[in-house]
């Protein structure tokens, strides 16, 4: 996308965030608000967040399972590299620097290859749709009337099918359909065919969560405990504002929110985040002035932790050089998957 697109897209996407947050918010009762967010109980913040630092707790395991066992990463290098993605990701939603940062945190702390991380990435994105489509259709039927919910699961069950489409590809023609992508990038300096094949081969082992049926159901059951965490930690954190709602109620706002972060607003979404959870209260008959108390507390406990989490994380790796666990980029001395070792070999015969 040219950049003077880029910046139309954006600006076009915030005026439209804040257009939304504008019309969500304006008829705010703001006394009501204040006595939900005064008068209620915080002593429920401490189960919600000890069990929403077990969903990540489940991510960082699911993470690791999706790398080949050769060049699988040591937990502590994960659990930084997921924290500095989270802060980046917290801070700029839209922007997906935290995915980029967590590759690079990654390849400098452990010296993981970047495209396979690149690819492993790719396959929770998946993961993460499959599972909260699950969600979606588990809840549905204990929701009150939802319009928005059924033209959520119908977007992410199309999502699912293209996913399935090109896993198909992947696995009929291997890496070469990834190479077709990158292969532009081999007109830019310092970077050969060979070297594009070779990081196409890389990305499609990062796929091996995807294409092995045990890896498979092993990461997609860590996803949907993982998305079923995240929506019950929501739910006990509404109870801080006195908001006693069911898991379904929490599930609709895990799923509003993380649709918010799609769309381009303020840093940390503020505000939008906040008008996606009145959406999504709305229809289990909450106010607008408590359904704002109840999402300024989610937004808070979600957010807090990775603004002080994030940069202990990123302490020392940024200018650190990469550790020598695995050579860099494009050699490698061993690779475990016949694809990559392929590729290797006539890279290093031309």
């Amino acid at each position: 996308m040219a950049p003077r697109l880029r910046l139309v897209v954006l600006a076009g996407g915030l005026a439209v965030s804040l257009g939304l947050t504008y019309l969500a918010l304006r008829d705010i009762d703001l006394s009501r608000f204040w006595r939900a967010l005064t008068n209620g109980d915080p002593e429920w913040l401490t189960p919600a967040l000890f069990v929403f630092a077990l969903a990540y707790a489940v991510r960082v395991l699911r993470w690791s399972i999706l790398f080949a066992p050769e060049t699988r990463p040591r937990v502590r290098p994960l659990v930084r590299a997921l924290l500095a993605g989270e802060f980046f990701t917290s801070l700029l939603p839209v922007a997906r620097l935290g995915d980029v940062a967590r590759i690079a945190v990654l390849y400098r702390a452990a010296g993981t290859s970047r495209a396979e991380t690149a690819g492993t990435i790719i396959a929770e994105r998946t993961y993460d749709a499959a599972a909260l489509l699950l969600l979606l259709l588990v809840a549905i039927p204990f929701a009150p009337p939802v319009t928005w919910l059924r033209a959520a699961a119908l977007a992410l069950a199309a999502v699912g099918l293209g996913l399935v489409v090109a896993l198909v590809v992947l696995n009929v023609f291997g890496s070469r359909p990834i190479g077709l992508v990158l292969r532009p990038l081999g007109r830019l300096s310092g970077f050969s065919r060979a070297r594009t094949d070779l990081m196409a081969a890389r990305i499609l082992r990062g796929l091996r969560g995807l294409r092995r049926p045990r890896v498979a159901s092993a990461a997609f059951a860590l996803s949907a405990v993982s998305w079923l965490s995240v929506a019950f930690s929501y739910t006990l954190a509404m109870r801080v504002v006195d908001l006693h709602v069911g898991l379904e109620a929490g599930i609709a706002v895990a799923l509003a929110t993380t649709f918010s972060l799609l769309i381009p607003g303020l840093p940390a979404s503020v505000g939008l985040f906040e008008a996606a959870t009145i959406v999504a209260l709305k229809p289990f008959g909450v106010g607008a002035a408590r359904a704002l108390s109840a999402g300024v507390v989610i937004h808070v406990f979600t957010f807090v932790p990775f603004l002080v989490l994030g940069p202990v994380a990123l302490h020392g790796v940024v200018l650190r050089r990469p550790r020598d666990v695995l050579p860099p980029e494009p050699e490698a001395a061993h690779e475990a998957d016949p694809a990559v070792d392929g590729v290797a070999r006539e890279a290093r015969s031309r």
